[in-house]
């Protein structure tokens, strides 16, 4: 196992890169999408041994917003990080729901 697979996921050298490359997205004058950036390099890792242990890539895709951090999760092969996906996706279901209700 790779050491930086051993160390807490906060210090895993990739989720450090990812934190403050999504750090940076802030600013309005960002011109490229860092979350799809985040989101390849991520990718690019899976058929390496450097893939992501499932806490890495949670951690990361709870820093991602909406979509691209889904993406990420339910793409993972973990099970916990896609039963989490689904609960995201049933409760953002429910609440525009609740809020078609209130239009009519």
């Amino acid at each position: 196992m790779p050491p930086y697979h051993r160390a807490g996921t906060e210090r895993n050298p990739w989720v450090v890169l990812s934190s403050a490359l999504l750090a940076l997205s802030q600013g309005p004058e960002v011109p490229v999408d860092l979350g799809q950036e985040v989101l390849s390099m991520v990718r690019s890792l899976y058929s390496t041994k450097h893939k992501l242990p499932a806490q890495c890539v949670g951690h990361i895709a709870a820093k991602l917003q909406g979509q691209t951090g889904l993406k990420l999760m339910a793409e993972s092969g973990d099970a916990k990080l896609l039963q989490q996906t689904l609960e995201q996706i049933n409760s953002m279901s429910q609440h525009l729901h609740n809020l078609a209700l209130r239009c009519v």
